[in-house]
């Protein structure tokens, strides 16, 4: 190949060319990982840096809760926070369950409470028919004063003890809150009917009373 005239370059051949090249490749390839890991290393001290000049720029509760996810405090931090943003939604769903639970509980108790009462309205009802089925053979029978009536009377006598017995409760005072005493309860109700019949008599009872 032809050399200009004072041009010191080596050719690519010469051995002088080789030797450099094979040194710079040398050179370059060796500290390929000590520069990764000080690169790394200058990378984690500029991270620290940071968090260090954040960390004395803040409240202590925002310190903590930017704490340095590097360390052992900070990755402890970090757990715990992870932790508090799980079971928030959790602990706020079984508040809301809980509530819903509580609530299903106190409808549930007031349908109870609303099929008690009118089941007690119907048994109450069904006395009070009886109850007027006999007044009415009781009038029947004082105004014509017969046998056939009285035997139709005491047949009146068991339908309204039974419909007595099948209520399911008894209210403890009146609606205008003076209970009399033979309205205490069932039994001093039914105490009262049997002298009531015991007591009637065709020639004391008008049918008026």
């Amino acid at each position: 190949v032809p050399v200009a005239p004072g041009d010191t370059t080596p050719l690519p051949n010469a051995p002088g060319t080789v030797s450099r090249m094979s040194d710079d490749a040398s050179s370059s390839s060796f500290p390929m990982a000590s520069s990764t890991k000080a690169g790394t290393t200058e990378i984690d001290m500029k991270i620290r840096g940071l968090m260090a000049k954040q960390g004395k720029e803040t409240f202590r509760f925002l310190r903590w809760c930017k704490g340095n996810p590097l360390s052992e405090t900070g990755k402890r931090q970090q757990m715990i926070k992870l932790m508090f943003m799980t079971l928030v939604p959790v602990l706020a769903l079984t508040i809301i369950t809980v509530l819903s639970m509580v609530k299903v509980q106190q409808s549930n108790a007031m349908r109870t409470k609303i099929r008690d009462m009118i089941r007690f309205s119907m048994e109450t009802g069904t006395v009070i028919h009886f109850l007027q089925r006999e007044r009415d053979m009781t009038a029947l029978h004082l105004t014509s004063q017969g046998a056939e009536t009285r035997l139709f009377l005491r047949e009146r006598y068991p339908a309204t003890d039974t419909a007595l017995d099948k209520l399911s409760m008894w209210p403890e005072k009146s609606s205008d809150g003076n209970s009399l005493s033979q309205f205490g309860s069932v039994k001093d109700f039914q105490k009262f009917l049997r002298k009531h019949r015991m007591e009637l008599n065709s020639v004391k009872t008008k049918p008026y009373d």
